[in-house]
């Protein structure tokens, strides 16, 4: 125990080691330092820049001594810098500066290389002396009969040696320099106590100083080891050099945007898990690794004088980091806001609470006062009886001493309640037995909606409580090394087995209080907002967490072990968690799935899956296939059988018998439709499709149904093809299932639940697109297009149809209106008409009538509709339905409005409802947002696309700011971002949109969204508008997505 007796008027506090970091209430910081012999704190003398002049600070102890001064790096490496600097100095003797500069470059590329002797490819320099200079270089090798692969495979051996002699090596001469440097340096104040403090572990004091920089410190010398200029900035690469004296802030004032940073040591013991975090006042969250770097002048001085004892910089950090770019974009700058907002609220309702209770405490006071008096008063009455014959005098001073004897009302004082009787509902408070008054009514909450003046207070209402540090170190979650960072939307950063950083959104649903919900969606959310978090382990909820969401909830949470991945687990090492689950376990040697559904109604999964087959040919002589008809339906002893059976030309090909010729026949897949349990994602039922029956669409439709309370009904719609040769016509069928509820089996409670067929019909053609329309199911059958009604859950009746030219691949329905894509003749839109006779009727086509489509759908934003097409090459087209544009022919032809290029075949789009607003959103109207539905886009290539509709005004902004970093940034892989997305001209036989409507979120996101603060600056400024605007664009955009 240690006693801490200065600061006052602290807020924070950090323990590393033996030193204390403390945030004061004014924002300047103080050092502490334990004497062990005292036991107590005493303050250690910081220099200025680190009291008053400090945005952030925090602590880090190196246990692992990950951390390296350049004396230490480069003695590492000594014996390969003392050969290659012999080298270069013979080279120079001998062939001029040509061969100086090869055996210069050579010592940089060995200080370059990673510590454990593997090449770094990626540090090569590109030679700034021309070609010339390279070829002269390649001369000079073939000459000497060396070749590059050798000398690099030498050089690295080299390395590799002295990197394992070094780490046994004592390093008191850089020890012995670094503290040289601090005795010579007279600016730095020395520790009050005079001595360092004892500790094993070095530790170091991270300072965001008020000119933007980051300084690292040693302690306790307080020695200025590591400097970054302008780390508010948000740079891709951090490394050191010193600012001048007036600082670099005057030019911008971006540096108050730092909140908090931590540098923690995540899943490793070497540099390359050292990870810097910094969280901004907006609540995004930058992430840097760390690796090592020594300076190339560094290097030369010291190769040069290798017997100087002790240079200026030998105890300065060989460090460098790199920024680590993820997906998440965290951007509110209003939740602050919100916040006080929030926290005004709950404090009035507790105010209010609290007036009640004392309501309520001073009624049973009155009312025990009350039955005081009136046992008093029936006492004196029975002694009145009783004692008739005594004086006055007696019965007075037997009233005194009885009321003396009497117990006395005590008012109990009030005690705060705890955090969860804030929440509670205290109308179950006991009463007096005696109180025989009725209870008063309860004082009013404050409303849902205050009114201006109310909201004006409470922004200017500050926060009663002392900050929070919002990252939390968690060693093991769920098998895991991670850092939680609570805000508006909480994320957790974990590294796993691959060593790499993976930044995920962190979501918790939890219920309100009745109080809370009707409190409108921009002050509260659904318990996203997490105040602080710790660590939590038990039985019950190994290695997990706990936390305080912003509603006061209190939430304990685990995540899944990693070992339980390979049996169903969610793997969170990866860019997106992903689980990856067994299907088709009854079936041995399952071949492919065919679609995934999902029945809402039960809560299942429904997959078709295919599993190997033998096959055989089907008997080709029609007799003989008769007669085997005829054999069968006398089996079956059913009249509708064998009047099927009479007619030789009714008996199908895949109706007949199978010809078994050969003892080893070939495989075909054999579809199966199976019912997976949720929750132990076993199969539970499974329909068994006929031989060379192949299931072409699977969905779940909502169709209308007298049996159902809503007018509808959730089913499963199969669409399968006999596909049995080319000399076989091909035949198919549509299948409609239920999912319903039977007793289960004893000891597997999963097995409640089957597959239950409503009806079957069969066509004379392959089925390959399902939809539904206005609760009709719609199905294609090559060209044709018809829409069925489903009549007393057992049988489909014909209520419309299409024609189209050629065949259709893919259908869509929204509303009444009907998306029919073909696969040679492009786009149709068509409506279905209900009144009068029902029919389906063509409103629009594509302008080219000549795209290869395999996939359709709509995009909705409130009023407005475009129509999302995939060709068969891998490119996104928009259409719009504009019959009032003169050219559109009176809406006959279809508006081109964008094309994206995607470089794979589309697999398939599925249209979604965009996720609804919440008040962690960073634009104020969010809530107040139209309806937008959105789709997602699967490609051949793995890769999952999302599209969305923008609104005009945000879109042109965003148009400008893409234009400009289409110029100014990177590419990626050197591809031009514009022409890496346009479709060839060679497949175009259409003129192009002008100008150009889509944005390339890929573009956005990566290049300004994660982009340096002065690049976001200066792109916005240069098209009239600021980054935040833009950004909380970007924010809107992303928000429909916040499914994943």
């Amino acid at each position: 125990a240690v006693v801490f007796s200065g600061a006052a008027d602290a807020v924070a506090a950090e323990v590393a080691d033996a030193y204390v970091l403390v945030r004061m209430a004014d924002g300047a910081c103080a050092m502490y330092a334990a004497d062990a012999d005292g036991r107590e704190l005493r303050e250690m003398a910081v220099p200025d820049a680190l009291r008053h002049g400090a945005v952030a600070a925090s602590l880090f102890e190196d246990a692992l001594r990950v951390l390296a001064s350049n004396r230490e790096y480069v003695d590492r490496n000594r014996a390969a810098l003392d050969e290659r600097a012999a080298g270069a100095a013979a080279g120079a003797a001998a062939g001029g500066g040509v061969a100086a500069c090869d055996a210069l470059d050579s010592v940089f590329d060995s200080v370059y290389g990673d510590t454990d002797g593997a090449p770094a490819a990626a540090h090569k320099r590109r030679s700034a002396r021309g070609q010339g200079g390279g070829r002269t270089r390649q001369r000079r090798r073939r000459a000497d009969g060396a070749t590059s692969d050798d000398d690099f495979d030498a050089l690295y051996d080299e390395i590799a040696d002295a990197s394992d002699a070094s780490d046994d090596e004592d390093t008191s001469d850089a020890d012995a320099a670094a503290d040289a440097d601090a005795d010579a340096d007279v600016a730095v104040p020395k520790p009050a106590s005079g001595q360092a403090v004892r500790g094993e572990s070095p530790v170091y004091a991270l300072v965001l100083l008020a000119t933007g920089d980051l300084a690292v410190f040693r302690l306790p010398s307080f020695e200025r080891v590591w400097t970054a200029p302008r780390f508010d900035d948000l740079g891709d690469t951090l490394a050191s050099g010193r600012t001048g004296a007036g600082g670099s802030a005057s030019d911008s004032t971006v540096g108050a945007r730092i909140d908090e940073l931590r540098l923690v040591q995540l899943g490793g013991d070497d540099i390359a898990t050292a990870h810097l975090l910094a969280l901004t006042t907006a609540g995004e969250v930058a992430v840097y690794r760390a690796f090592e770097h020594c300076a190339r002048d560094y290097v030369a001085r010291r190769v040069a004088a290798p017997g100087a004892s002790a240079l200026a910089d030998d105890g300065e950090l060989a460090l460098r980091f790199e920024r680590m770019h993820h997906d998440v974009l965290a951007y509110a700058p209003d939740y602050e806001r919100h916040a006080r907002r929030a926290q005004a609220r709950q404090m009035r309702a507790f105010d209010a609470w609290r007036a009640r209770d004392h309501e309520r405490a001073a009624e049973r006071e009155q009312a025990g006062e009350e039955a005081l008096e009136r046992a008093r008063a029936t006492q004196q009455r029975e002694q009145d009886v009783v004692d008739w014959g005594e004086s006055d005098d007696e019965d007075a001073a037997a009233s005194e001493a009885a009321q003396a004897q009497a117990p006395a009302a005590s008012v109990l004082p009030l005690q705060a309640p705890a955090a969860d009787d804030i929440y509670a509902d205290h109308d179950t408070a006991p009463e007096p037995a005696a109180a025989a008054e009725p209870t008063p009514p309860e004082p009013v909450l404050p409303a849902a909606e205050p009114d201006a003046e109310d909201s004006a207070d409470d922004l200017d209402e500050p926060a009663d409580h002392p900050p929070v540090s919002k990252f939390t170190v968690l060693d093991n979650l769920g098998g895991y090394a991670a850092v939680l960072v609570a805000g508006p939307q909480p994320l957790v950063v974990l590294v796993g087995t691959k060593r790499y950083a993976r930044v995920h959104p962190l979501r918790i649903t939890t219920r309100l209080p009745a109080w809370a919900r009707e409190l409108p969606a921009a002050v509260l959310a659904q318990g996203r907002p997490i105040v602080a978090a710790a660590r939590f382990h038990s039985g019950a909820c190994p290695h997990g967490l706990v936390a305080l969401t912003q509603t006061g909830t209190l939430v304990i949470a685990s995540l899944d072990a990693s070992s339980r991945v390979a049996r169903g687990g969610i793997e969170y090492d990866a860019p997106w968690p992903a689980r990856t689950l067994p299907v088709g376990t009854q079936h041995p040697g399952i071949a492919a799935l065919g679609g995934v559904a999902f029945h809402r109604p039960s809560g299942s999964w429904v997959a078709a899956a295919a599993s190997a087959d033998r096959f055989y040919i089907r008997e080709p002589n029609r007799d003989i296939a008769a007669r085997q008809a005829r054999e069968d339906a006398a089996s079956q002893a059913t009249a509708g059988a064998a009047a099927a059976a009479s007619d030789l030309h009714l008996v199908h090909m895949h109706e007949r018998r199978a010809v078994h010729t050969t003892s080893v026949p070939p495989l075909q897949p054999r579809a199966h439709l199976d019912l997976l349990s949720p929750v132990t994602w076993e199969t539970v039922d499974s329909h068994a499709f006929a031989s060379g029956e192949h299931v072409a669409a699977m969905r779940v439709l909502a169709l209308e149904s007298t049996q159902s309370a809503s007018g509808r009904r959730a089913v499963v719609c199969v669409a399968t093809a006999f596909v049995l040769g080319e000399d076989v016509a091909t035949r198919g069928a549509v299948y409609v299932f239920d999912v319903v509820n039977i007793v289960p089996l004893p000891g597997r409670p999963q097995t409640n639940r089957r597959l239950k067929l409503l009806c079957r019909e069969e066509v004379g053609g392959a089925v390959t697109a399902l939809a539904e329309l206005r609760g009709n199911l719609v199905m294609t059958v090559g060209s044709k297009v018809f829409v069925r009604s489903l009549q007393r859950a057992e049988q489909l009746v014909s209520v419309a149809f299409l024609d189209c030219q050629s065949c259709v691949r893919a259908l869509a329905g929204l509303g009444p209106f009907l998306l029919v894509a073909d696969v040679a003749r492009g786009l149709w839109l068509s409506a279905f008409q209900e009144e009068g006779p029902t029919r389906v009727e063509v409103l629009g086509r594509e302008p080219a009538n000549s795209l290869a489509l395999e996939h359709a759908d709509f995009l909705a934003l409130g009023h407005r509709m475009l129509l999302l097409a995939a060709d068969a090459l891998g490119a996104l087209h928009m259409f719009a339905y504009a019959p009032y544009d003169a050219h559109s022919a009176a809406g006959q032809r279809l508006l081109r409005r964008g094309e994206f290029n995607l470089h794979s075949p589309v697999t398939g789009l599925v249209r979604l409802v965009a996720a609804a607003a919440t008040a962690t959103d960073a634009d104020a109207d969010a809530a107040a947002s139209e309806p937008q539905q959105v789709c997602l886009a699967a490609t051949a290539a793995g890769a999952v696309h999302a599209v969305a509709m923008v609104p005009e005004k945000s879109f042109k902004r965003l148009r400008r700011v893409a234009a400009r970093l289409a110029h100014a940034a990177p590419p990626l892989a050197g591809l031009n971002p514009r022409a890496f997305r346009a479709v060839p001209l060679h497949r175009r036989q259409y003129a192009p949109p002008r100008p150009a409507t889509v944005l390339d979120a890929d573009l956005l996101a990566p290049a300004y969204a994660h982009a340096p603060v002065s690049r976001q600056h200066d792109a916005a400024q240069r098209d009239g508008t600021s980054a935040d605007r833009v950004l909380r664009d970007i924010v809107a955009i992303e928000r429909a997505f916040n499914y994943f």
